[in-house]
């Protein structure tokens, strides 16, 4: 058993990409792509649907389904959308494919660690563990899903740590594809979106003295990597930078929104 202090990961899996940040105690130091099973496996835990079917402005119907479970050393609870109807019966069954297997493979690998953890300590007095996510749809068209998740997990140490999901789903190819995929000239859109976050976050930090400039340059910077939680809302295209990113745990999760007139002559004309 190793001690893993101010970790973080990205976990890309069928769509849902999720990350990891903060104090912990974890047999591995980074976790690794993985890829999703041909059908869904039947989790271990009981699922059920957790809220009433809601529907979204554009008529699309998801219902909400959760996984929970509890034992002596961990407590889990998991929530993700399943669509129901609005699109072609093909569409919803990929959409609800890679968000389920995405789901249920990073929540096995959480309950696998808290099993191998517990044998080489089980009395340690952090238990019980937790992992909590619940992911959302946030951005629905008749070209592009958007979902998005947040939440927690615990395996000792000082704090949780923060996890975030994002997957943006193509209608029309039935396939998740990363952020920069949504854009015309991925390289100009990146150049955009660091620029416009560097000079943003800059700003916010001369008033509330949360980061460094090197810290948030390097967080901020032209990779696509630093903009992997980037998505959509009502308010226009939200870039999302978790903990430690751009500054320190202390200071919470970092954000930066562009409105929809910014941001649209960059995206694909399908997705504007």
């Amino acid at each position: 058993m190793t001690k893993r202090s101010i970790f973080s990961y990205a976990l890309a899996c069928g769509g849902l990409i999720f990350f990891a940040a903060g104090c912990s105690t974890s047999p591995k130091t980074a976790a690794q792509p993985i890829t999703p099973p041909a059908q869904i496996v039947s989790p271990t835990t009981t699922t059920t649907v957790d809220a009433p079917s809601s529907t979204s402005t554009t008529g699309i119907v998801f219902k909400t389904e959760t996984v929970e479970k509890k034992s002596t050393y961990a407590e889990t609870k998991v929530s993700y959308p399943q669509l129901q109807s609005g699109f072609d019966p093909s569409v919803m069954e990929a959409f609800n494919l890679a968000v389920a297997s995405s789901v249920h493979l990073v929540l096995d690998e959480y309950e696998q660690a808290v099993a191998d953890l517990s044998k080489d300590a089980p009395d340690t007095e952090s238990y019980p563990w937790s992992y909590r996510l619940d992911v959302i749809p946030i951005y629905d068209s008749a070209t592009l899903i958007n979902a998005v998740g947040s939440g927690s997990e615990y395996t000792g140490g000082a704090h949780p740590n923060a996890i975030y999901a994002n997957t943006l789903f193509d209608v029309a190819s039935q396939k998740t594809i990363p952020v920069a995929d949504l854009f015309i000239d991925p390289k100009a859109a990146l150049t955009f979106l660091s620029e416009k976050s560097i000079e943003k976050l800059k700003t916010q930090n001369e008033i509330m003295q949360f980061s460094e400039e090197e810290w948030i340059g390097r967080g901020a910077g032209e990779d696509w990597l630093n903009f992997q939680f980037s998505h959509f809302s009502s308010e226009g295209f939200v870039i999302e930078f978790p903990p430690y990113q751009v500054a320190a745990y202390a200071a919470g999760p970092q954000s930066v929104t562009c409105s929809m007139d910014e941001i649209r002559p960059l995206l694909k004309e399908r997705y504007r």
